[in-house]
């Protein structure tokens, strides 16, 4: 009641608030309609001298939630701009104490902006506070279709009112008399909590845009890449790509690192970036393509190129040629800054990408990556259109998005995007498999500042985006601040993300790449940290099975200055102390009977720390690296015996982290056969078994010892002796005390006799 008070609809009709004209007419509530399921549905009809407005709330008591839009209906042909569904809120609310974020006008990979601002885009979360009690709200476009939501703040010396609004200029759509305009539905969400919301947001967004599974999302999720751009930039060549391809060969294709993405350089470019010359021809130093290609794929590797196939250089032979597959300017190619700008609405323009698409297709590409400046010829083709035609920047990003996927589906080629003006225009394309969630990351991303936008970005974006399009961070790069961005990388790793590394083979960190879990929930920012950037505290789980859970608390310092980090654990796993803590950065755990962990970071650290609640009787699994999916793991006590059925898409290399108080490996079986000790070992205290999985079921079983051992610290050949050892001195113990049992047995009978 608060935040709406006063609120009302806005629309222009041929540039004139309409407003000031409308006059209620009548309501009816309506319940559990078709997609509204759970909504009371409120329609409002607003009468004005030639246009019909229907105002529509929708609403959830249950899990307080606002869907609203409008629908207007002109008696004369009409041009509508600036619609809001709600706008004029009371400005007071806004005394109280507010805290804002929103994201940039490219929703991804824009980063978060913080405080009220002039346009905000969405998502845009607040959270209203007074005294001890807060208030958190979460609103953002629901539906895509025809316009982008912007949330317009004033000041009370600016006249422009406050609300979300779309169709705000260039865009506008005309309406023939007595046809109905609906707008883009705009929803609000209230609660305490951010994680829960944004969430549930992305969740309404599935439902209610009728979003399909990519039909690539499996294996390229499931699976890790490298990118050329983040160390070669442009001045990618054959020669390196191979040099690379042969590291990743030998040293990460068993740990799930299978496509190569071959970023902006391999292209023909005669002007500027982001044109190319036809994005066929490469240019002369970059090499054979061909060869990078056969090479990728004979070592079982996929191949992903960077387009920006709109932008065109304006001394291509296709302007004489195929002129009508451009923008046209009175009747001239459209010629901007050198660049010549593709028509994807034409029939010419429609026809070329086909062609580039089945080029791609026959030299072996496997998917393609889009930059964002490929979006760039947007603003031409609305600004240029006709003002008959109902074109507008989200219209023409949909159209896009529809016309690449069908050829995309028709060839078989994945699609990375790396931006996008609207999340929920992401949900109908199934050939799109991710999206940018931050901006570049290279070896030149010295600016910290930056860097922490990046991370910001990441860690509030990725886990809710999940249920829409595979959030994808850009490169992991572990030669250049690798404690703060291998982490971050680690923490979001799931079975929905993308995830690819940038370091050369000569900078690559292997330590670093190839000991990742891959979690079930990525690392979202605990409440407290949702207003720092980035986030000084962030959590990821992974459920094993039923058996136990790991947490997977992410410490970030972003100060100039060390300092000491503080949690509790109680609520956080919610479970009482004991706790297993894990670092995997030094592979040392121990056991902490205290509610809350404190950490220690040097300025511009992070620090990933696994917790799992500790239960002495049975082993503590800590750690789980690589892709494989546990199906079921159980523990049984009479044989000291750990069994688990492991699912593996590939064959894949994966290794387990054991800590079991005063207990150690006997041996391990693998699909039924005993592995060398090579493959296992124990340090610290801590089991570790590496297994190279078979694609599919595997079944593992361990077995451990049935009592202490004080010395931790062998490897596999050491582990005869000291098994063999603790088998002299059980037999030894057993022996002398049957000896005693006899002795003291004979001496009792003896008494009995004498009386």
């Amino acid at each position: 009641t608060l935040l709406f008070r006063n609120s009302r609809v806005a629309v222009k009709v041929n540039g004139l608030d309409l407003y000031p004209s409308l006059k209620f007419s009548n309501y009816t509530v309506e319940h559990n309609l078709a997609e509204f399921n759970g909504f009371d549905v409120l329609k409002v009809v607003l009468l004005g001298e030639n246009t019909t407005v229907e105002h529509y709330l929708a609403i959830k008591n249950e899990a307080p939630v606002l869907i609203t839009w409008i629908s207007v209906r002109p008696k004369y042909r009409a041009y509508l701009t600036d619609v809001s569904p709600l706008s004029s809120f009371e400005t007071f609310i806004f005394r109280e104490r507010i805290q804002i974020l929103s994201k940039e006008y490219w929703v991804l990979p824009g980063h978060y902006q913080y405080g009220l601002t002039d346009k905000m885009y969405s998502p845009v979360l607040i959270r209203l506070s007074r005294k001890e009690t807060s208030l958190d709200i979460v609103v953002s476009s629901l539906t895509s279709n025809t316009g982008k939501f912007t949330f317009i703040y004033t000041s009370e010396n600016n006249p422009t009112t406050l609300g979300f609004y779309s169709l705000l200029s260039p865009d506008k759509v005309l309406i023939d008399e007595d046809h109905t305009f609906y707008s883009d539905k705009i929803i609000f969400l209230f609660g305490n909590n951010f994680n829960t919301l944004l969430t549930s947001y992305s969740n309404y967004v599935v439902t209610f845009n009728k979003a399909y599974n990519s039909t690539n999302l499996s294996y390229y999720t499931a699976l890790r890449g490298w990118i050329s751009w983040a160390y070669y930039y442009d001045k990618i060549t054959s020669s390196s790509l191979e040099k690379e391809v042969s590291f990743i060969k030998d040293n990460l294709l068993e740990y799930g690192y299978k496509y190569i993405i071959i970023d902006d350089g391999w292209e023909r470019r005669d002007t500027s970036y982001p044109a190319a010359f036809d994005w066929i021809q490469t240019k002369s130093s970059f090499g054979n393509l061909s060869r990078v290609i056969s090479e990728a794929h004979k070592n079982n590797l996929r191949i992903i190129i960077w387009v920006a196939f709109t932008c065109y250089d304006y001394d291509s032979y296709l302007i004489k040629e195929k002129p009508n597959m451009f923008l046209m300017q009175n009747g001239d190619v459209f010629i901007e800054n050198q660049h010549a700008y593709l028509n994807i609405s034409s029939k010419e323009g429609k026809a070329y990408l086909e062609n580039l698409f089945s080029f791609y297709k026959s030299i072996g590409i496997d998917g393609l990556t889009f930059d964002l400046a490929t979006l760039q010829f947007i603003a031409p083709t609305v600004s240029l259109s006709s003002p008959e035609k109902n074109i507008t920047s989200v219209f023409v990003f949909n159209r896009f998005l529809e016309v690449i996927n069908e050829l995309a589906e028709k060839y078989n080629l994945a699609i990375f995007l790396k931006g996008a003006l609207e999340i929920p225009s992401l949900t109908k394309f199934p050939s799109l498999i991710s999206s940018r969630v931050s901006w570049d990351v290279t070896y030149g991303s010295s600016d910290l500042s930056y860097l922490g936008g990046v991370i910001d970005s990441v860690l509030k974006t990725s886990f809710w985006l999940e249920p829409i399009i595979a959030p994808d961070p850009d490169a992991l790069i572990t030669g250049q601040y690798k404690n703060l961005l291998s982490n971050v990388w680690n923490a979001i790793q799931t079975n929905s993300t993308v995830i690819y590394y940038g370091d050369p083979y000569s900078r690559a960190n292997l330590t670093l790449l190839k000991d990742y879990i891959v979690w079930d929930s990525a690392a979202t920012p605990v409440e407290s940290s949702w207003f720092e950037v980035p986030p000084t505290i962030s959590v990821a789980i992974k459920h094993l099975s039923d058996y136990e859970t790991i947490y997977g608390l992410l410490f970030i310092n972003y100060e100039n200055n060390a300092r000491r980090l503080s949690i509790s654990l109680t609520s956080l796993v919610n479970s009482l102390p004991p706790y297993v803590v894990f670092d995997p950065s030094s592979t040392s755990a121990f056991i902490l009977h205290e509610p809350t962990l404190s950490i220690d970071l040097d300025k511009f650290t992070s620090k990933l720390i696994y917790i799992i609640p500790f239960k002495s009787s049975c082993p503590t699994v800590i750690e789980i690296t690589g892709f494989a999916n546990i199906k079921s793991i159980s523990y049984f006590p009479n044989s000291t015996e750990l069994h688990a059925i492991l699912w593996s898409n590939d064959a894949a290399n994966t290794s387990i982290r054991i800590f079991f108080s005063n207990r150690t490996l006997l041996d391990v079986y693998l699909n039924n056969q005993i592995l060398s000790k090579t493959c296992y070992k124990v340090t610290k205290g801590i089991s570790v078994v590496n297994l190279n999985l078979r694609k599919g079921l595997n079944e593992v079983r361990m077995h451990f010892t049935a009592s202490g051992i004080t010395n931790y610290s062998y490897e596999g050949d050491k582990m005869s002796r000291i098994t063999s050892s603790l088998s002299k001195e059980y037999k030894a113990v057993t022996l002398n005390f049957l000896i005693s049992f006899i002795f003291a047995l004979l001496i009792a009978l003896f008494i009995v006799f004498l009386k």
